[in-house]
């Protein structure tokens, strides 16, 4: 019919004889495909028929729309989706919110627009219908899925599940550091509104929290701390010992100057110097009758060491050190020992190619289907790598980003993103292809 109206040159009323010929025509051949159990190719005729003309006549829409509501029927497939599961592979690297939210981008937008003769089942009918029959089992299998779709009435069911993630690093560059720190190097504990943070050089990481005031575990510093935090003038050689000092002082503990009266470390359990002459129980002399009343040292004794001297410098508030450390009094401070140590800094391309496999089954639990959907999607990646605690690192300021766990979580949630979409669109359209492949 194209063809004659098109060569030849007909009359008006040779074409319009000539659309309605055609037009009847494509409305029988679609009724014969209904007959044949092909509604797809019913519903297709009868468009035809309906598009001779720029303008159909009402006569011929109300058969086309007619035609194609019974091939409809006749062939719209009710389609059931299961939750989306991973294998424990790819739930270990993307963790358990991924296949949860792959799920939900299926549920809240592909799902929601399927194409003709596709029907989505409820699916909140179907999980309950699911936890009846699981019964706390964690697998679904075919068969029990069958017996799902029996008791919501849909004809089909979708099984999908996240097989196999494959992670690749490209165009890595490594470039090596070195920074100072110190030897034995520990963290320091503070609180600050109630959470506590580990402080490092000048850097901060949270660790902990506990009450406002305290250190984590909700103990004060117990007298542990440098002499102007209260600890009754113990510094770092006195171990922590809370015992009190008789004398008010840290029972020569400290240098001469902190308040010990004098006494170096030998002078433990000496009776104590009040400058009374000869108060009692004063050691104005060396506290065995050694010494004078004038509080000088006895013979044998020169206030600092004890008797003799024994092990101790001659220098005043010094010991001789066999480590070769340098002289310090006892008490003070130990003069920090540093290493040179390096980290390595690593910027590339990470790429993520992930698979998920499709199965449909009909309610006897066969398989009629399946087929397989994949994604690959890359991206910028930096971190840090150093064999030990970075936290005791001397970061630049531009390096620091590299061992932050912050960054580096959000590089990979990127990527990540990016193939669920990717993911989520090719299980859609590769689900409704295999389901309207098998209606004729």
């Amino acid at each position: 019919y194209v063809n004659a109206r098109g060569s030849y040159l007909p009359s008006r009323d040779q074409v319009e004889a000539s659309y309605d010929a055609e037009t009847r025509l494509l409305l029988r051949w679609a009724e014969i495909d209904l007959h044949d159990a092909q509604p797809r190719a019913a519903y297709g005729r009868a468009q035809e028929a309906l598009e001779v003309r720029s303008s159909p006549t009402r006569e011929t829409v109300l058969a086309v729309r007619e035609i194609q509501d019974r091939a409809l029927r006749e062939g719209t497939v009710v389609l059931a989706v299961v939750p989306v599961t991973a294998d424990p592979g790819v739930r270990e690297w993307l963790g358990g919110e991924f296949e949860m939210r792959l799920d939900s981008d299926l549920g809240l937008d592909h799902w929601t627009n399927p194409p003709l003769f596709v029907e989505m089942a409820d699916p909140l009918l179907l999980r309950s219908e699911l936890r009846g029959l699981l019964r706390g089992q964690a697998i679904q299998s075919p068969m029990l899925v069958g017996r799902a779709l029996q008791l919501i009435g849909a004809d089909l069911g979708v099984m999908i599940r996240v097989a196999s993630i494959e992670v690749v690093e490209e165009d890595v560059d490594r470039d090596r550091h070195e920074t100072v720190v110190e030897r034995n190097a520990r963290r320091r504990t503070v609180v600050a509104g109630g959470m506590a943070y580990a402080m490092a050089d000048g850097q901060v990481g949270e660790i902990a929290s506990g009450p406002s005031g305290t250190d984590p575990e909700g103990r004060e510093n117990e007298g542990r701390g440098p002499p102007e935090d209260g600890n009754n003038g113990r510094g770092p050689r006195d171990g922590g010992a809370l015992d009190p000092d008789t004398c008010g002082g840290n029972n020569g503990r400290g240098p001469p100057e902190e308040g010990n009266n004098g006494r170096g470390p030998g002078d433990e359990g000496r009776p104590c110097d009040d400058g009374t002459p000869d108060a009692p129980g004063g050691d104005n002399g060396d506290g065995a009758g050694n010494g004078g009343g004038d509080g000088l040292p006895g013979p044998g004794e020169n206030r600092r060491s004890g008797p003799e001297d024994e092990g101790l410098d001659s220098r005043i508030g010094g010991t001789g050190d066999p480590a070769g450390e340098p002289d310090r009094r006892p008490g003070a401070p130990s003069v920090p020992l540093t290493d040179t140590v390096t980290y390595t800094t690593v910027r590339g391309t990470m790429t993520y190619h992930v698979v998920a496999e499709v199965l449909l089954v009909d309610p006897t639990g066969r398989e009629v289907g399946r087929f397989t959907a994949s994604s690959t999607q890359s991206g910028p990646f930096e971190r840090g790598e150093f064999a030990g605690d970075p936290g005791v690192l001397r970061l630049e300021p531009d390096h620091q980003r590299f061992f932050d766990p912050r960054v580096i979580g959000s590089q990979m949630a990127a990527i990540e993103a990016a193939v669920l979409q990717e993911l989520a669109a090719a299980l859609a359209v590769g689900t409704y292809d295999q389901v309207l492949a098998g209606i004729p």
